[in-house]
């Protein structure tokens, strides 16, 4: 963890500087961008508690709720 701490700066600033030279782009399309974030975000939530849902079902855990 020390070493990728210490090249952190090697591996980002790179990504924001093309950040940077798209911003027009990115500006452009910010709602959208926006939209397909936060719904892919909760649609892996859902997933990922049903999924835990039915492998403690499975394993015979108790159900909270």
């Amino acid at each position: 963890s020390h070493f990728l701490i210490s090249v952190m700066p090697v591996l980002y600033v790179p990504a924001c500087v093309r950040i940077l030279e798209y911003w027009g782009v990115i500006a452009q399309n910010v709602t959208a961008i926006v939209t397909v974030t936060v719904t892919s975000t909760f649609l892996v939530f859902a997933v990922s508690a049903l999924v835990t849902n039915r492998l403690l079902k499975r394993k015979g855990g108790k159900e909270n709720g």
